[in-house]
């Protein structure tokens, strides 16, 4: 098959299967990937490849979606990918530490996944820059997958429904290259884009957000807050690392510093997005937060009494990058700015646990 351009609504025709580019279909009742595409606003930035994919990007979707929830990716078979990064939870977890293989814990929150698309580096401290790496990174940590990507490749060799598929997407058995292609494609179609917030901003429709949210939207553009010093663009990210001021519990976590291998950026993370908040608590790169209201006080009192110049010689109370402008804002500014955030949750992206685990 052709690769042709796929409009919003000939993607109903991948609900249940994918064309593949043999002209078979994929027989699964998982929701094909490229579905929710249909949802997003048309003004809202999103590359046409990924808007109107072809029969071949379809296919390697298909085929990722089907490797991200197979348990067999694992080394004792126990967990898939999608065992931490659940459909349900925006791709993310909903406790503080996930639990790998062998029930070892992660050692840091799992990051929700959308808009990968938009990314140059992954994971809290930017340690992967491509995405294509991602899943390799998880298969070979021991807290994780703990599958080394040369055994699981002999794996799906030996099964002979892998073998067929990998055979008529890429025309060869799976190997190293195509299994992580497989997986990037899938990722790539996680796309969060039809928030209330999105049809506000892309469909300008003016009763989309709440006269809560308004107040809340002003006060989050504005200078009392400075939130889009570090959360702004279309995700609400500017993909940098910041040190927040949370003082440190437990074990240290060196942060950015473990790749830059830079002081500087001890306790450095990756600015998260703001997207689907009501999904993904609890929230910071160690789940500390259990509620949006949390992390909001943090960063209304907490952070601004935490304020330093250099880093002290414990590390247990640290500065902030954070502007050190703005003012203390009063219970129901702080509830209006709760709002706005919840308006940034994607319904239709996330899916229930029932269509999770088809």
């Amino acid at each position: 098959m052709g690769r042709k351009i796929i409009t919003n609504g000939l993607l109903l025709l991948f609900l249940g299967g994918c064309i593949l580019n043999t002209g078979e279909r994929w027989n699964t009742e998982r929701p094909h990937p490229a579905d929710h595409i249909k949802e997003i606003p048309d003004l809202y930035p999103l590359p046409d490849s990924l808007r109107n994919p072809g029969s071949f990007t379809l296919s390697q979707m298909a085929l990722g979606q089907k490797l991200f929830f197979d348990k067999r990716l694992s080394a004792n078979g126990s967990i898939s990918c999608a065992s931490c990064h659940k459909p349900q939870f925006a791709f993310g977890d909903s406790i503080a530490l996930s639990l790998g293989t062998g029930g070892y814990s992660t050692q840091r929150n799992t990051p929700p996944l959308f808009n990968l698309f938009r990314q140059n580096r992954f994971f809290r401290d930017g340690g992967v820059a491509r995405l294509s790496e991602v899943a390799l990174s998880s298969m070979n940590e021991i807290h994780e997958l703990n599958l080394p990507i040369d055994t699981l490749v002999r794996r799906l060799r030996s099964i002979p429904e892998y073998a067929q598929d990998f055979n008529r997407v890429y025309k060869r058995m799976p190997d190293p290259y195509t299994v992580m292609q497989a997986l990037k494609s899938y990722q790539l179609s996680l796309l969060s884009g039809s928030s209330r917030y999105d049809r506000f901003r892309y469909r300008k429709d003016s009763t989309a957000l709440t006269p809560a949210a308004s107040r809340g939207m002003k006060l989050f553009f504005s200078e009392a807050t400075f939130c889009t010093s570090c959360h702004n663009g279309p995700d609400f990210t500017d993909g940098l690392f910041h040190r927040n001021g949370i003082p440190e519990v437990g074990r240290p976590d060196t942060g950015r510093a473990r790749i830059s291998m830079n002081w500087g950026d001890y306790a450095r993370f990756r600015t998260p997005s703001l997207r689907n908040l009501s999904f993904t608590a609890p929230y910071m790169h160690d789940g500390r937060f259990n509620t949006i209201k949390e992390v909001l006080e943090h960063y209304n009192r907490a952070v601004l009494s935490n304020y330093s110049n250099s880093l002290p010689s414990d590390s247990h109370n640290l500065p902030s990058d954070l502007p050190r402008t703005g003012r203390v804002l009063t219970t129901a500014e702080l509830q209006d700015l709760e709002a706005f955030l919840k308006h940034l949750n994607d319904s239709t992206f996330v899916r229930t646990p029932a269509e999770s685990t088809q």
